[in-house]
């Protein structure tokens, strides 16, 4: 079995990745983190040399490598949904759970994170509450399609959402 992690950024997919893999007893896989690693420099730093394409390149390769990995989590980058052939392999390989939060939620939330610029560079130019919302338009109806269900991450904390999430995998969603 293997779980997706979808959603905006800062809709807490590796916290609660994290989390989730350690109580199902599975382990966890961050598509960002993979991709600094073998990077060996942050997100910002790599787009800002190579671009957005061969991010998502990158990102792709790595997702593609999680075909034959068995019970893990994975925390996937907020844009892997542009992709459709990411998205049929996420489906045809197992859960997707869309983590969701109301903008304001992730404006704040990106705004307190101090990794935010390394972790999350601009996808558009714009400030942060023009950009996330712009953003959140194209891609609100690619993670609703997709996901096999869906969880607001700004209504409660980290062990009740893993809670929840939990008992929608137990009982088929």
């Amino acid at each position: 079995m293997k779980i997706f992690l979808i959603g905006y950024r800062c809709t807490g997919k590796s916290t609660i990745g994290r989390r989730l893999s350690s109580m199902l007893g599975f382990s966890f896989l961050d598509t960002d983190k993979i991709i600094e690693t073998r990077q060996s420099q942050t997100i910002s730093r790599f787009v800002e040399k190579n671009g957005w394409d061969d991010f998502r390149k990158i990102e792709k390769q790595i997702l593609m490598e999680t075909v034959d990995v068995k019970n893990y989590v994975i925390a996937t980058g907020g844009g892997i949904i542009l992709d459709p052939e990411n998205l049929q392999f996420m489906k045809d390989n197992g859960t997707i759970v869309w983590l969701k939060a109301p903008v304001k939620t992730i404006i704040n939330r990106i705004k307190k994170d101090i990794r935010s610029s390394d972790l999350r560079p601009s996808l558009t130019g714009l400030t942060i509450e023009d950009e996330t919302e712009s953003v959140l338009n194209q891609r609100i109806p690619l993670y609703k399609r997709r996901a096999d269900f869906e969880i607001d991450t700004s209504i409660n904390d980290v062990y009740e959402i893993v809670q929840k999430i939990k008992r929608r995998l137990d009982h088929g969603w």
